[in-house]
């Protein structure tokens, strides 16, 4: 048994709507997504070029530096949650 159905034209409109509007935003998600990975690949190439630039340095140097911003982190995020323990 074949059941065959009708649509009207505004059905049909609507449809083509739906299919156009998905369509947009399947086009802005990709647009995002190209972004974000866009963004990421900036992030690797700078991190690789910091890497190479922390090769000239001396390693006691370095590893001291990287006590110093992992502190400077941490405060950061002390001041945070006592900023937000205050909010409420």
């Amino acid at each position: 048994m074949v059941l065959l159905t009708f649509e009207s034209e505004t059905e049909i409109i609507l449809r083509q709507d739906w299919q156009a509007q998905q369509h947009e935003r399947t086009k802005e998600l990709n647009r995002r997504r190209q972004e974000e990975d866009e963004e990421e690949e900036r992030k690797v190439q700078e991190y690789r070029e910091i890497g190479t630039r922390l090769k000239r340095f001396p390693e006691e140097d370095v590893k001291k530096a990287r006590k110093l911003v992992s502190s400077f982190i941490r405060a950061e995020e002390e001041v945070e949650e006592v900023i937000n323990w205050f909010k409420f």
